[in-house]
């Protein structure tokens, strides 16, 4: 008979065995997606507080649609934010539609479109920096779109906002190391 010491046995077992409280991504998404919000919420929240970027984008995305919780643009917009640093790049595509309703409102307001705008453009822009064709047909497009009601001061802010940050985030960031240099 082998006898297998005591560690040995305890090692494989929490190798192989999930711990009971782990949360897992996939389980929040598709609670999320059956509209279970209450599971969604128990699984995304620690793994978003935890730096994951997918957690982080999908939980922006109850927060802006007030799904399972109150409606909150601004902890969207945060969420949205680490997401993209974190290089889940959907959420700077997200993230510029954001700023792009908040700048209509605005332009309602005012008269005329804001420097909220110019947000719209950065983050747009970042995601048009992307490499996968869905995201640069899109967020080119739609930056382009943003930049006919900005003025070309307000456009070349914009752009130099997003080659700095696009510079900051290349030598920590894989996924932003695989993107254009600029946009």
């Amino acid at each position: 008979m082998i006898r297998l010491p005591i560690f040995t046995l305890l090692s494989v077992f929490l190798v192989f065995v999930a711990p009971a409280g782990a949360q897992d991504i996939d389980k929040g998404k598709e609670a999320a997606f059956r509209g279970d919000y209450a599971t969604a919420l128990a699984e995304l929240r620690p793994l978003a507080e935890q730096g994951h970027a997918e957690a982080q984008y999908t939980l922006a995305n109850l927060y802006r649609d007030g799904r399972g919780v109150t409606r909150d643009d601004e902890q969207a917009v945060v969420l949205y934010q680490r997401a993209a640093e974190g290089g889940f790049w959907s959420a700077a595509l997200e993230l510029g539609l954001l700023y792009w309703g908040q700048s209509r409102a605005e332009a309602e307001k005012a008269g005329a479109p804001g420097d909220t705008m110019i947000h719209v453009h950065i983050w747009l822009g970042i995601a048009a920096a992307r490499e996968e064709e869905g995201c640069i047909e899109i967020g080119a497009t739609l930056r382009d779109a943003a930049a006919q009601s900005m003025t070309a001061e307000q456009i070349a802010q914009a752009q130099e906002a997003t080659r700095v940050w696009l510079a900051e985030h290349q030598a920590t960031d894989v996924n932003v190391a695989a993107a254009k240099p600029a946009c």
